[in-house]
């Protein structure tokens, strides 16, 4: 065996000597790995495909940041940017409140009869009087 061999060999001896920890925390990166990238991976399907991509994506990231740096930096970058997006929403929430005013009905508009359309804002169609015309009748292309 040459000196390469050797150096090879001895480290995979070491690694067995290290026991079951060595083992164990290369098996759990490896697990972390696969369960972590499958989640992130169908999340990133989810973005074009039916599904809560936005609830997904971060639980990816989530399970492979226990394992991997790299993961956290994003995960971490992705709060950042979603704290951002949120506070830019409620400000423009807030702005469309105070700047659009909904006009009141006067007491003297009020519907005798309140129905669900009147409670709900909405307008309410009113009965034909007999003085106001039919509404027109549109004619059929057919002839009949």
């Amino acid at each position: 065996m040459d000196t390469r061999d050797q150096g090879r060999f001895a480290r995979v001896i070491d690694y067995v000597r290290a026991g079951p920890t060595a083992v164990y925390r290369t098996a759990r990166k490896i697990a972390v790995a696969v369960i972590g990238g499958t989640v992130l991976l169908l999340g990133i399907i989810m973005i074009v495909a039916p599904g809560p991509a936005v609830i997904v994506i971060p639980a990816g990231l989530a399970i492979l940041a226990t394992e991997f740096a790299w993961a956290g930096w994003m995960l971490k970058k992705l709060r950042e940017r979603a704290g951002a997006i949120a506070g830019q929403l409620v400000r423009r929430t807030d702005a469309l409140a105070h700047t659009t005013s909904v006009p009141t009905p006067s007491p003297a508009d009020a519907d005798p009869h309140p129905g669900p359309a009147s409670q709900l804002g909405l307008p309410t169609a009113s009965p034909p009087t007999s003085d106001s015309p039919a509404p027109p009748v549109a004619a059929r292309s057919d002839g009949r």
